[in-house]
């Protein structure tokens, strides 16, 4: 649907393409993309780690949470896939898509936090919230790293 090239578009700096010929960032975007799935794989130890600590009076081991958090993430890949339609269908609301992205994924960590661990919903929420943005700011810099990476190598 072309989802990821509007956001690629929407989100690419002006400065890169300034300092690097334009077959350069497009090869450097194809390498990039091939590695989006990897990037994904990477940041569950992560955010295994920040679900362990915020939950840590429960007795779940790392596995345990590792579990868990790659169930969440199969899921929320599987809901964000469904919004792209809306994007699709809308591309005026696109300058909103990463804040409504993260929103459903606040949502349903909540939800899912509040199920499995049994804490009143604002507790749930005052953990997911900041446990998404780690994530996510966690994600942008492998993307960043990432993306330099692809840069160099093309």
């Amino acid at each position: 649907m072309g989802i990821d090239d509007q956001l690629q578009e929407y989100l690419h700096p002006s400065v890169v393409e300034e300092q690097f010929e334009s077959q350069v960032i497009e090869e450097a975007e194809t390498k990039f993309d091939s590695w989006l799935n990897i990037l994904v794989l990477l940041l569950l130890p992560f955010q295994t780690f920040i679900t362990q600590l915020l939950f840590k009076n429960r007795d779940n081991n790392y596995a345990e949470h590792l579990i868990m958090n790659s169930f969440m993430v199969a899921h929320l890949l599987l809901i964000t896939w469904f919004t792209h339609f809306l994007f699709y269908w809308f591309p005026s609301l696109f300058s909103i898509y990463l804040l409504f992205n993260f929103g459903i994924g606040l949502v349903y960590n909540s939800y899912v936090f509040k199920r499995l661990f049994g804490q009143r919903l604002l507790t749930t929420v005052l953990k997911a919230l900041p446990s998404g943005t780690l994530n996510l700011v966690v994600f942008f810099g492998l993307i960043t790293l990432a993306s330099s990476i692809a840069l160099f190598v093309s």
